[in-house]
């Protein structure tokens, strides 16, 4: 197994307790993190500077999202449900807490214009603990949409213009095809069955229509969505890791997970073949993200390839895909 001592950009040691979120701005510029310590604090990749540190929660924080014009977080982790949105720059709260019934383990910002009462960027979708999916306008508060029933839902994902998807403990994915019209919005989804265990991650591999999930299981399984969720197999079924696989990004067709085992290990989506794996961190990995390829729509074909990865050892690490992971195996377009 290719296993290296890796070198590392930069190591942010801002926090005082393990790191369980991260996101970076939509510019790739900032990096903001959050941790059992009930801080966000937003830095600089480049150096590690700290821009500012957001302490309006009263629980460990569990989900960040950056709104499109890298301007405003939202951020979650109270018991009592609270998203608070906050100007990442000033640190000035730009709505008040909306409450949802357990606590949010997931949040997306979303620029849609499906709703007739909406403004782009307005858009946030979470999910908590008590299995509820709520949909809601960040200018306002105002609840759009909130339904129970999934199970506990730790991690959204959009891959296409109106396409979510869900996944937590009851070990499936749910498809959910957002309607247009905000009175037609509680159809039943359809599944991804495979996985036997809790599901913590999901990401979109954006130029091949797949997209990886990893769980408890300790496996991480690719999915096409050329075919139905009810009759879809897995491509690929990864089983590199030793325990829980809590995090997994994704790059250009390569896969980046991590998870109990403390390792970051990049492979390819197609095969499962492991390319590299990341030993920088001493305790469970616990989030990890990829800097932004896109940005206002375009493709930055020359953004670094860096990959942003949080642990219970109260780091970040911030590191580079070396040049012989990109150049070594290239993986063709469909």
């Amino acid at each position: 197994m290719p296993v290296t001592t890796p070198g590392t950009n930069y190591i942010y040691r801002g926090h005082k307790a393990a790191v369980t979120t991260l996101a970076w701005s939509p510019d790739g510029r900032y990096l903001a993190s959050g941790s059992v310590d009930k801080t966000v604090q937003v830095w600089q990749i480049i150096n590690g500077a700290l821009h500012y540190t957001f302490v309006g929660h009263t629980s460990p924080i569990t989900a960040l999202a950056w709104n499109k014009e890298g301007i405003n977080i939202a951020s979650a982790g109270d018991q009592d449900g609270k998203v608070l949105v906050w100007n990442a720059f000033r640190g000035k709260q730009a709505t008040g807490p909306t409450g949802q019934h357990g606590k949010v383990l997931s949040l997306t910002w979303q620029n849609l214009h499906f709703i007739s009462t909406t403004t782009p960027d307005s858009i946030i979708f979470s999910s908590a603990d008590d299995g509820t999916v709520q949909i809601w306008d960040a200018r306002n508060e105002k609840s759009i949409y909130n339904n129970t029933g999934y199970g506990i839902i730790r991690t959204l994902l959009f891959y296409a213009p109106g396409s979510l998807l869900l996944a937590g403990d009851k070990h499936i994915i749910s498809y959910w095809q957002i309607a247009r019209d905000e009175n037609d919005l509680s159809q039943q989804p359809d599944y991804y069955n495979g996985h036997t265990g809790t599901i913590n991650a999901l990401a979109w591999i954006v130029e091949h229509n797949t997209f990886a999930s990893a769980s408890n299981d300790g496996t991480v399984r690719v999915w096409s969505t050329k075919f139905p969720p009810s009759s879809a197999s897995p491509i690929t079924t990864y089983r590199g890791h030793k325990g829980s696989v809590y995090a997994i990004a994704a790059y250009q067709g390569l896969i980046i997970s991590a998870g109990q085992d403390q390792g970051v290990q990049i492979w390819r989506f197609d095969t499962g073949r492991l390319l590299y794996t990341y030993t920088g961190h001493r305790a469970p990995i616990r989030a990890l993200a990829m800097i932004p390829q896109w940005v206002n729509g375009a493709h930055t074909s020359t953004a670094i390839p860096f990959v942003a990865s949080a642990s219970d050892d109260g780091t970040v690490h911030v590191w580079r895909i070396p040049e012989k992971v990109l150049s070594a195996t290239p993986i063709p377009l469909p």
